[in-house]
């Protein structure tokens, strides 16, 4: 009878069969994973490159766009204003010449004339007179969307005839008709190319453009078309296409990049490797089954020790495994091993349940400190006459509702200058010195997340003097500050490589919304000067009928409006009282046009009567401009410009500190006027003999104290 060990010994070699079978087996399914994982990677690896062409093609293209809107934008307002002339397209196609362009050459400019039937009749370019864009409905909804003095471009375009770029650029004019210019571009394929080459550097790559697509080939841009990203396609056993389908405006950009993997050396490496690998294994096989009897004596004592190990306090130590073909040991190991492992299974999904708990309250907490921020945000209206204070403010939100971030500005545009308002991360007054233009830095037209490779952003942003800052910049966030109308500026964040901030899709939300929000302000901003420049107006026109129907006091309500201000300014009063004041000079004899001629121009001296009625003149004023809202105050002050410090005076006969402050400054630049200033039924007094008439009436006529003041502000040189 043989002993354990013997017939342990027996039985093992007897499973050599068994084991090195299925180990050939399984040995080649690993090389052919190990194949299919060395093409998938490589395959990635090129698929991220293809990405990363697109993401440049896309960099490109808006690039060319932007730097030529923006500088034609402003040429088109001036020949908006001019109303496009003969000569509009020579002046237009020198400034389109002026751009310095480092990616497309300009091949051909055209202008063209669209009227209001959306039809083409007039164009340098002969062949398109009389084409009708009723029968393009995209075009057709893009150019009917357009509002007089609206200038848009729907990008770089394909000819349908010649397949080149063209950039439209469109503005409708005030008679409902459009002028267009359309930009077309050469070396576009050869430009493509070449950034094809910078990026596959170490692929043996080839572009093919595509005008008319197989219908497999359609599928596949389809896909690319849909996706917005590259589409893979494996030719064979080493060959690999990539289908790329990109919109240029209202057309496509279709084309293949197609190449090769050499990957014969690594799978001959590879079997070579497992070869050997299945040797060395064999060999250790046997060895294994010399040792496996003296382990079998073993394995009581281990499941004995791994039994009295087992605890959940504190580290556990690692249960030493059991290696039997005893069914019975194998039975009593296999049972604790499973027991163990539900224990410990119960027992860390308790934990992460806790970890998760914790965790959503965290999250809940963060968001209700957002939530907090997101509340307290609409107060533009507190900042409509300051939008460096508004921007400011808005900066100091964004930055505590998204995350981490390396470091980030918000700037305003002036005269093509990037003015930084706050810079985190780098000395604002070093960066403005920089006078970093917006032509080469262009602003996007909406919010954006842009990824950047090792060294892209600074390769498209060399600022030397930031060069070690800036390199290893990986996300760039951007939010533009604009409306419909005009660009004002932009905030941008970004992240860096080495310190492990980045931006996710929630910060990219909370961006639009900000992006809303500085829209909504701008929005207010633009109306409330609409507003304001038609109420200025409005008086002007008033003050010009007043005039007319009281020559001889032309001129009269600009000059005390004048001095009346500068005053204010001489005293230190707010800007805004400043403004009230010149206001109020302006409209404060307004109540004279309810006045009849004959009393107000009358030659002779009034009569006691006609006196009183021309002393209704500030009440009239009063009662026109009372309930209007920004013009309130401005009726306060001029219905009280003739009452006198003594209380002598009208409508109201106030007296003293009774009479609005305001009041008591309009009435001695209203006073101070009427005496110097030379009339056609006057001739104005010395300079010495007014300032001694204010004397004689200081605290009679006049606030005492404000005519001491008076007196040094006329003999300054503030007037």
């Amino acid at each position: 009878m043989k002993t354990l060990k013997e017939q342990m010994f027996q039985n093992s070699r007897k499973l050599v069969l068994v084991i090195v079978i299925p180990l050939v087996i399984f040995t080649l399914i690993i090389s052919g994973l190990l194949w299919y994982t060395l093409f998938d990677a490589r395959a990635k690896e090129i698929t991220a490159k293809a990405n990363e062409y697109v993401r440049e093609l896309e960099y490109t293209f808006e690039k060319v766009k932007s730097k030529h809107f923006f500088l034609l934008s402003e040429l088109l307002r001036e020949e908006y204003s001019s109303g496009y002339d003969a000569n509009a397209r020579d002046r237009i196609i020198k400034k389109i010449d002026e751009i310095a362009c480092d990616t497309f050459d300009v091949a051909q400019v055209n202008f063209y004339r669209i009227n209001t039937d959306f039809v083409i009749y007039e164009t340098d370019y002969p062949p398109d007179t009389g084409l009708d864009f009723k029968t393009d409905p995209t075009m057709l909804e893009f150019l009917s969307s357009m509002q007089p003095g609206e200038i848009a471009t729907n990008g770089l375009t394909l000819e349908y005839h010649t397949s080149e770029p063209r950039l439209f650029i469109y503005i409708r004019l005030p008679d409902g008709s459009w002028f267009e210019i359309g930009i077309r571009f050469t070396n576009f394929y050869e430009r493509l190319k070449a950034i094809s080459e910078t990026i596959f550097t170490d692929y043996d790559a080839n572009i093919i453009f595509i005008k008319t697509p197989t219908d497999a080939e359609k599928s596949y841009l389809s896909r690319s078309m849909e996706t917005g990203q590259a589409i893979f396609h494996h030719t064979g056993i080493t060959g690999a296409q990539y289908y790329i389908s990109k919109a240029l405006g209202f057309s496509r950009l279709n084309f293949i990049i197609d190449m090769d993997f050499p990957f014969v050396l690594e799978l001959t490496v590879t079997l070579l490797e497992l070869i050997a690998l299945l040797i060395i294994f064999s060999f250790i096989i046997r060895r294994m089954l010399r040792k496996f009897s003296n382990r079998l004596s073993k394995n009581i004592s281990i499941i004995n020790q791994n039994v009295q190990n087992f605890h959940l306090n504190g580290l556990q130590k690692a249960p030493e495994p059991v290696d039997s073909e005893v069914e019975e040991i194998r039975a009593i190991s296999d049972n604790f091993m499973k027991m163990r492992e539900e224990i410990i299974g119960a027992y860390e999904e308790t934990t992460a349940m806790n970890e998760e708990l914790e965790a959503s309250f965290l999250e809940n907490q963060t968001l209700l400190e957002k939530m907090e921020v997101l509340i307290d945000v609409p107060d533009y209206v507190l900042y409509l006459n300051d939008i460096e204070k508004f921007l400011l403010r808005s900066f100091e939100r964004l930055i505590l509702l998204t995350g981490d971030y390396d470091f980030g500005y918000v700037a305003i545009i002036e005269d093509g200058i990037y003015k930084y308002l706050e810079f985190n991360g780098f000395d604002v007054e070093q960066m403005n010195r920089l006078q970093l233009k917006v032509e080469d830095f262009p602003i996007t037209d909406k919010v954006k997340l842009r990824e950047f490779g090792e060294g892209e952003f600074y390769k498209l942003h060399p600022i030397e003097s930031l060069r070690d800052a800036i390199m290893d910049t990986q996300q760039a966030l951007f939010i533009p500050i604009a409306t419909k109308k005009r660009f004002y500026g932009s905030i941008s964040l970004y992240t860096q490589k080495h310190s492990g901030n980045k931006f996710t899709g929630d910060d990219v939300r909370i961006a639009k919304y900000f992006a809303k929000y500085l829209d909504g302000y701008l929005l207010l901003k633009e109306f409330g000067e609409i507003e304001e420049e038609l109420q200025k107006e409005t008086i002007n026109a008033l003050i010009r009928l007043l005039e007319q129907h009281d020559p001889y006091t032309k001129g009269h309500s600009e000059s005390v409006a004048h001095l009346a201000s500068e005053f204010a300014h001489y005293l230190n009063l707010s800007e805004e009282t400043a403004q009230d004041l010149y206001w109020s000079g302006i409209v404060h004899d307004m109540g004279k046009i309810l006045i009849p001629h004959n009393i107000l121009n009358k030659p002779g001296r009034l009569t006691e009567d006609e006196f009183d009625i021309i002393k209704k003149h500030p009440v009239y004023a009063y009662d026109a401009l009372k309930d209007n809202q920004l013009m309130k105050d401005i009726a306060i002050h001029i219905r009280h410009h003739h009452e006198k410090y003594d209380g002598s005076g009208y409508p109201d006969g106030l007296k003293g500190k009774a009479i609005p402050y305001e009041s008591r400054i309009l009435a001695l630049a209203d006073s101070w006027d009427a005496m110097v200033s030379e009339r056609i039924y006057k001739k104005g007094i010395d300079l010495k003999d007014a300032i001694a008439d204010f004397k004689r009436n200081s605290g009679i006529q006049f606030d005492p104290d404000l005519v001491e003041r008076w007196i040094k502000f006329i003999q300054s040189d503030m007037i």
